[in-house]
């Protein structure tokens, strides 16, 4: 994997975060002026004591103040990512693919890992995974919570986007599929343009080459074109003809997969508008 890609994309990432950091605290500092103003205008005008100028001024802003704290303070549904694997009547999924993101995902606060199908039911690797002697393969596969849910996978059509921070389609033989799941793709889209943060790995990044949004634009202006650099990808940007929308990471190999995870994770942490 190129260095140089993986560190671009992550910049990509943390300036989204960073951008929400600004914005709250520039939110913060806005209340604080206009409060300052408010006494002073109000000492000018109604020739009312400082005292007396203070406490009117308290009286209006507390309701303010208090909405502010509760939306930072009170806790929400949890965030999801939904990591989309191939049906076993469809083929396998790429086991260092899927066990790689998994591990990346764990490491945001609260995030919870779903796995569906587009049929539901068996998920298993491809025969091309090969043994689970990686130590973060082993620990995935030995993951009793983890086999449950594969033994189990929910069925896209069970998976409403609105449920959803993000989406990860996995690689593997099984993935060549991808390409023709409608379900999949209006997903992915209406999770796209909500704000949210979608990423592929290997034969994963199929399932999104077609894939057109609301206004007909296409998410890969060239949807032959897979890209040749190890990982691609952006974080949403206000600045750019994408505002409004999420993020997106790629990597046309399973072995970017991980990277793309992290950019993903990292976007997530941030606490996106759309992370339920």
């Amino acid at each position: 994997m190129a260095d140089g890609d993986g560190c671009g994309m992550l910049k990509h990432a943390v300036a989204s975060r960073d951008r929400g950091q600004e914005k709250a605290f520039m939110g913060v500092s806005l209340i604080g002026i206009a409060f300052v103003a408010s006494v002073e205008g109000l000492v000018r005008l109604g020739g009312l004591s400082t005292l007396t100028s203070v406490l009117t001024t308290l009286a209006m802003a507390i309701p303010v103040l208090f909405k502010l704290a509760r939306s930072y303070l009170t806790p929400g549904p949890p965030k999801r990512v939904l990591i989309i694997v191939p049906s076993c009547t469809s083929g396998g999924f790429s086991m260092p693919a899927v066990a790689c993101a998994s591990a990346e995902f764990d490491e945001v606060d609260e995030l919870e890992q779903v796995f569906a199908s587009p049929l539901g039911g068996k998920a298993a690797p491809d025969d091309e995974s090969g043994a689970t002697t990686d130590p973060v393969q082993a620990e995935f596969w030995n993951d009793a919570d983890i086999r449950r849910k594969l033994e189990d996978t929910i069925p896209l059509a069970r998976c409403p986007a609105k449920d959803f921070a993000a989406v990860f389609v996995a690689g593997g033989t099984g993935a060549v599929s991808f390409a023709e799941c409608k379900p999949l793709q209006t997903m992915a889209v209406q999770v796209y343009e909500a704000g949210g943060v979608l990423g592929a790995a290997g034969l994963g990044v199929s399932s999104l080459l077609g894939m057109r949004l609301s206004g007909g634009r296409r998410l890969f202006p060239d949807p032959s074109d897979k890209g040749d650099e190890t990982v691609v990808g952006e974080a949403a940007d206000e600045s750019s003809e994408t505002a409004g929308l999420g993020s997106l990471f790629t990597a046309p190999k399973d072995a970017g997969a991980a990277t793309v995870a992290k950019a993903m994770a990292t976007v997530l942490s941030a606490g996106p508008a759309s992370a339920r």
